[in-house]
């Protein structure tokens, strides 16, 4: 019997729209590719410092994109992104008045669905897609280039054994205490490594 992948995507959420989004991406079999943690601190290899500088880049290629609290761990990483849009205060000359996600203003009433908020992505946007291709700003497609940037570093350094896992997982970020719990999280991370080193998220169903 044919398997059909489903799409596991809110249907009818435009995820190029404002909004704030938590996202963790693995390494290929949660291999340890980006460094480890000693004395509850995270020691970066050399792909993990490549990892750190091309998130960070996004903000360079993206001016409708904020970033959050992000963290590198050793087989994953996690990160807040914004889509900045109207509601965020993008002016009319389409330059974009940055947001900081820590800064106690943050919106509360954030344009999002009434579902559960929790999804994980699968390939290359089975989501975000007209007339078959991804939207462009879409959160998919700048996680795709990020992954992309990274990879393309990586086989022109003598790296290319380095592998992502081909999903990524998403929350949508409904209000302020949601951002501050998730804030926390992503910041204490490497205090709970010895509770995570089995890190796994089920990116199959």
């Amino acid at each position: 019997m044919k398997h059909t992948r489903r799409s596991i995507r809110l249907p009818s959420y435009d995820y190029t729209s404002s909004g704030a989004y938590f996202i963790t991406i693995c390494t290929h079999n949660r291999e340890h590719s980006f460094g480890e943690i000693i004395n509850d601190k995270m020691k970066l290899s050399r792909i993990g410092e490549i990892v750190s500088n091309k998130w960070h880049d996004i903000l360079n290629h993206d001016n409708h994109v904020d970033l959050g609290e992000f963290m590198v761990m050793p087989n994953h990483i996690h990160g807040i992104i914004w889509i900045v849009g109207t509601r965020l205060g993008v002016s009319e000359n389409n330059s974009p008045q940055h947001h900081s996600i820590s800064d106690n203003n943050v919106e509360k009433s954030l344009r999002m669905p009434e579902k559960n908020n929790n999804r994980i992505h699968q390939g290359e946007s089975l989501h975000n897609r007209k007339f078959g291709k991804p939207q462009p700003g879409s959160l998919s497609m700048i996680i795709n280039h990020f992954k992309a940037s990274v990879k393309r570093w990586c086989n022109k350094n003598k790296c290319n054994y380095f592998r992502w896992q081909r999903n990524y997982y998403e929350h949508i970020i409904r209000n302020d205490d949601d951002l501050y719990d998730i804030s926390e999280y992503i910041k204490t991370n490497p205090l709970h490594w010895e509770q995570d080193k089995e890190f796994k998220v089920d990116y199959d169903n």
